[in-house]
């Protein structure tokens, strides 16, 4: 059998990013009864590597770069320890997402801040569609933690 391109590589995934490994194999419909998770960590790399390029945050390259961009990495791995103190990067879980959001959702999530507002302190003054709206954007917000909204 002829090698693949590409690398193998051999990685510990952390407890919540094999969570999201499934929330990601829902997501693009791949039940996780077919693959094994090796397989689901790969297409959810690859599927999360696609969302960014079609976000235009990284480029979509033609391939014939690969060669000299592989040589910028080392030839033998590092202490993970010693590569983070060296590079003064901090890992964190809930690190800022590098897809910048879209200029709707800013508004959707700015609007949402002015009805929480509204809603703590003068509820009395919303009406049915100020209430309705509020509803709808606390739904678009439903998974992220929308009482530290009003904190930002």
């Amino acid at each position: 059998m002829a090698a693949l391109p590409g690398r193998v590589v051999r990685i510990r995934v952390n407890p919540q990013d094999c969570m999201s490994v499934l929330d990601i194999m829902n997501l693009i419909g791949v039940h996780p009864k077919r693959v094994s998770f090796d397989q689901a960590v790969r297409m959810a790399l690859s599927s999360l590597i696609e969302s960014i390029k079609a976000s235009g945050v990284i480029p979509t390259r033609d391939g014939f770069e690969y060669t000299d961009m592989m040589n910028e990495f080392r030839a033998e791995p590092r202490n993970v320890k010693e590569v983070l103190q060296f590079s003064g990067a901090i890992m964190q879980p809930a690190a800022r997402s590098i897809v910048q959001e879209s200029p709707d959702r800013v508004r959707h999530r700015n609007r949402l801040k002015e009805l929480m507002f509204k809603h703590r302190h003068a509820r009395e003054s919303m009406d049915d569609a100020d209430m309705a709206e509020y509803l709808e954007l606390q739904g678009e917000f439903i998974n992220e933690d929308i009482t530290k909204l009003l904190d930002q």
